[in-house]
C-alpha cells in the first residue's frame, strides 16, 4: 500500500477542517482529481457544505462530475476568473495529446492519462503554454504552431459563484497558470475572508510578488512560503 504525502498546505487545512464542515472554493480544477491537493481532503476528510469547482475549459466538466460524483453539494462553473469580460487562453490542440512525452512533468504525473498534463497547461499566456510544451512534443512538432485558443467568460470571483449562494469561503484554492495574483485581485476575499489561500507566484516578477505581498498582508494575510521549491503561498 502506497503512503499519502500530505503537502503542507493540506496538513495545515486538516488541522482546521477535519470533520469540521466548510465552504471551498477551487478556481482552476481540470479533472479535480490527479495531483489535485483538495479532491483527497474532500473525499476523506473535510465534511463540505459546498464546494465550488470552477474550470474554464468546457470539455472537462464531464470528467469532473465524474470524479465528484460522491458530492451531493458541489457546483461546477465554467467561467474564469479576473478582470470581467472575455479572457483568451491558449493550450495544447488535442490530437497531439497522445504525442506528449512529459519528460520534465513531476513524478506524480508520469502515469497519468494522456489527456491530464497538455490539459493543465492552459494560460491565457501564449508564452506560459509554449515553455512548458518545448521539449514534450517530438522535435517535428512546430510547438507554436500546436498551441490553439478559445475565449471564455472572465468575471470576478463574487459574480461566478452567485449560483451558489455562499456568504463566506474557508479555503481558496488556485491554481491558475501564472495568473494566480489575477485571480486574487478578482477574488472578492474582503467580501468572503477565506481562512486559507493556497496559490503560487514562482511566475511573477520580484516587484508583481512584492504587489501581491502588500495587496494580502493590508488584507490581514500573513503569508507562508511552504513548498520546499519555494513557489507557491499558503495564507
Amino acid at each position: 500500500m502506497v503512503e499519502y504525502r500530505w503537502s503542507p498546505f493540506q496538513r495545515l487545512a486538516l488541522s482546521i477542517y477535519k470533520n469540521r464542515p466548510a465552504n471551498i472554493a477551487q478556481v482552476g480544477v481540470c479533472d479535480g482529481k490527479i495531483n489535485d491537493p483538495i479532491y483527497f481532503l474532500v473525499k476523506k476528510y473535510i465534511k463540505t457544505n459546498k464546494i465550488i469547482l470552477i474550470e474554464p475549459q468546457l470539455d472537462l466538466h464531464n470528467l469532473i462530475r465524474k470524479n465528484y460524483n460522491f458530492h451531493n453539494n458541489k457546483y461546477i462553473l465554467n467561467c474564469a476568473i479576473g478582470n470581467p469580460g472575455t479572457l483568451r487562453l491558449y493550450k495544447l490542440n488535442k490530437i497531439y495529446y497522445p504525442l506528449f512525452i512529459g519528460d520534465n512533468l513531476p513524478q506524480i504525473l508520469k502515469d497519468a492519462p494522456k489527456y491530464r498534463a497538455p490539459a493543465g497547461f492552459v494560460s491565457s499566456s501564449f508564452e506560459h503554454v509554449f515553455r512548458h510544451l518545448r521539449g514534450n512534443l517530438p522535435p517535428h512538432i512546430d510547438c507554436a504552431k500546436a498551441i490553439i485558443h478559445a475565449d471564455v467568460k472572465c468575471c470576478s470571483l463574487a459574480e461566478a459563484i452567485a449560483p451558489a449562494d455562499v456568504k463566506a469561503i474557508d479555503i481558496l484554492q488556485i491554481d491558475a497558470e501564472g495568473m494566480d495574483h489575477t485571480v486574487i485581485y478578482n477574488a472578492n476575499i474582503d467580501r468572503y475572508r477565506p481562512a486559507l489561500i493556497n496559490f503560487e507566484y514562482n511566475h511573477l516578477s520580484r516587484d508583481g510578488r512584492q504587489q501581491l505581498a502588500s495587496y494580502l498582508e493590508a488584507a490581514g494575510y500573513r503569508l507562508s512560503p511552504v513548498s520546499t521549491n519555494g513557489t507557491d503561498l499558503r495564507l
